[in-house]
């Protein structure tokens, strides 16, 4: 490789943050990003960087939430259980590689409210990537997320129109 022939890009890692109906499954975007002008940008052309659930690769914020790596199931308490997984379609496996800078976190249905922080910890990773901590962000902000499940209610107005079709 020739000098001064490569790009070089300064990223980062950013977990998503969303929120969706306690009856149906939620995919949060995890995305790698480039600085450019101001402005964090999606990396399309990372197709490489890896992720996993696995060697608590992910750690969940709440203490009352329990992740189990082999089933890839988490704990909410009570007795209730969901299935973590990621990729680029649901309900996504224990790894992803990244596809245009992104790779989906997958939360099964709840059917409860809840809330679930959680962080994405790049020391291990498969790679460590550790290049996509942002120094810049107070306390790994950007490495950590969160699925919030039954905030809304959904959309009265589309159940209307179904009714009014039958």
């Amino acid at each position: 490789m020739l000098l001064g022939t490569q790009k070089l890009l300064y990223g980062r890692l950013q977990a998503g943050t969303a929120a969706g109906l306690a009856s149906a499954p939620l995919a949060i975007p995890l995305q790698m990003q480039y600085y450019e002008a101001g402005n964090w940008l999606k990396n399309k052309e990372d197709q490489c960087t890896q992720l996993s659930l696995a060697n608590q690769g992910f750690t969940f914020l709440n203490p009352s939430q329990t992740f189990d790596a082999a089933t890839r199931e988490l704990n909410l308490g009570a007795g209730r259980k969901i299935k973590l997984g990621l990729g680029s379609s649901a309900p996504g496996g224990d790894a992803a590689l990244a596809k245009d800078g992104e790779i989906l976190f997958h939360f099964a249905k709840p059917d409860i409210s809840v809330r679930i922080p959680y962080k994405v910890d790049l020391a291990k990773q498969p790679s460590q990537p550790l290049w996509l901590s942002d120094p810049t962000s107070g306390n790994d902000g950007n490495l950590q997320g969160e699925a919030i499940f039954g905030s809304s209610r959904g959309n009265d107005r589309v159940i209307y129109r179904r009714e009014v079709l039958h």
